[in-house]
């Protein structure tokens, strides 16, 4: 519950819905029940961007472009042109 909103949310997340995360956090940071947890935990907006590492193969790639090459989320698209670069990507997934 350390997170900073300010930084963390892409272009599209409102003021109005940092501010409230923002609210939510502290509300669970003055008191750590599971009520408030899960409340903060189901109001975060899909714009939260997130590290995260993924282990996978070209088999599971190769299920992932076709499936998502034209995809209407942005981040897919991205990925699978991040998945073309690969090396051995036109004999394995192309």
């Amino acid at each position: 519950m350390q997170m900073d909103f300010d930084r963390c949310c892409n272009q599209w997340v409102t003021a109005q819905t940092i501010e409230q995360m923002k609210q939510l956090v502290a509300r669970y940071n003055e008191d750590p029940s599971e009520e408030n947890f899960m409340t903060v935990l189901s109001n975060c907006p899909m714009g939260i961007m997130l590290f995260m590492r993924v282990s996978t193969n070209y088999e599971q790639l190769r299920t992932i472009y076709l499936q998502r090459r034209n995809h209407r989320l942005p981040e897919w698209r991205d990925f699978c042109e991040w998945i073309k670069t690969l090396p051995y990507a036109k004999e394995l997934i192309l």
